[in-house]
């Protein structure tokens, strides 16, 4: 038996259930989800930034290959091909190529950037370009015109050569500051120790026997000393006007002025305040000290020749020769003598006995 159930509404309303309102409940689960997505990307981000990677700039692959102390391009052999890629980093970094690591450039420039000879770039650049860290493509004349070449770092193998040679260069210097931690610490041991305390003179004793065992002590040291015990202050200069002064020589020449000041000018004509704070008239009294010593030397060159002379001038000439200009130019002294004979055909035959 079936039974069938009508059900009248009344409006259009009651035939459409009710919608229950919509209330908004943040959903903390999906917050916090897209919070360390960002926090975990972040992170990456920094990780990747610190590490290094071929996408970064040349300079910056260059300072960390300098950390390690250049890897395999160490030493001074290797001076040259170092210059070369700093000068081809500084190039690319003011052309806005710092990423692409390629420049269009020529041989003489790059020799000129990092101070190297042309030929001296072609071999460095010979080998590198074998060794895989550059590419270039060299230049020429095209269709009558120069063109540059194309020279291209490739950055990924500087930074295998950075994480290849990390490991040594960082126990290298844990080596080196190990070292160094042991020669500090043996400094403030053995320089920086408190002196001991001294006994006290006997009676047959001295007080110079006293401190005699401390006189070599060293100074206030610049690093603390050991237990926070600080050193001895330095001994304080004596200045007892008892103990005279011996004024050496030398002493004398360095307070006097140089010999030169006597020459030098009444006022300066350069635009000094004083002559002795121009060094223009400083040279011209120089000049004039040399002139005065080369006289003198000629003075004195002439006076010991005068002295090695004979010391009557009638012994030099023949006394045929005396005669004769004696009686052929009778106001003429000795002294001119020589200048006459040139026009005086006897004089010269008379002349030639002075050679004996």
């Amino acid at each position: 038996m079936s039974i069938d159930v009508v059900i009248e509404w009344d409006t259009f309303e009651d035939s459409v259930p009710a919608v229950p309102p919509v209330v908004s409940v943040p959903k903390v689960e999906s917050v916090a989800a897209r919070a360390a997505v960002r926090e975990a990307t972040a992170q990456r981000r920094r990780q990747r930034a610190r590490r290094l990677h071929a996408g970064m700039g040349l300079r910056r692959i260059l300072t960390a290959l300098s950390h390690i102390g250049w890897g395999p391009m160490r030493g001074h052999e290797f001076g040259c091909s170092r210059a070369i890629l700093e000068a081809l980093s500084l190039m690319m970094h003011a052309a806005k190529a710092d990423y692409t690591a390629s420049i269009d450039t020529t041989r003489l420039q790059i020799a000129k950037r990092a101070s190297c000879d042309p030929r001296t770039v072609t071999r460095c650049m010979a080998w590198m370009e074998d060794a895989g860290v550059v590419e270039w493509h060299r230049g020429g004349i095209v269709n009558g015109a120069p063109r540059a070449g194309v020279v291209r770092v490739v950055k990924r193998t500087l930074v295998e050569w950075v994480l290849a040679y990390r490991t040594a260069s960082d126990a290298e210097d844990a080596r080196r500051n190990a070292e160094t931690r042991l020669r500090i610490q043996r400094y403030r041991l053995f320089r920086n120790r408190p002196r001991r305390p001294e006994a006290a003179p006997s009676n047959g004793g001295s007080q110079a026997a006293k401190t005699r065992a401390g006189a070599h002590g060293d100074t206030v040291p610049t690093l603390p000393a050991i237990n926070g015990r600080g050193g001895y202050a330095p001994a304080v200069p004596s200045n007892d006007p008892s103990v005279p002064r011996k004024e050496t020589p030398a002493m004398k020449r360095k307070n006097e002025p140089p010999s030169y000041f006597k020459y030098l000018a009444p006022s300066c004509a350069h635009g000094a305040p004083t002559p002795e704070r121009c060094s223009a008239c400083q040279y011209e009294a120089m000049l004039h000290l040399e002139a005065v010593k080369a006289a003198s030397a000629r003075a004195a060159e002439r006076l010991r020749h005068e002295a090695e002379r004979p010391a009557s001038w009638e012994t030099e000439w023949p006394p045929e020769y005396i005669a004769y200009m004696r009686r052929k130019y009778p106001d003429a002294t000795w002294k001119q003598w020589a200048r006459l004979q040139f026009s005086d055909p006897e004089a010269k035959r008379l002349a030639k006995g002075l050679a004996r």
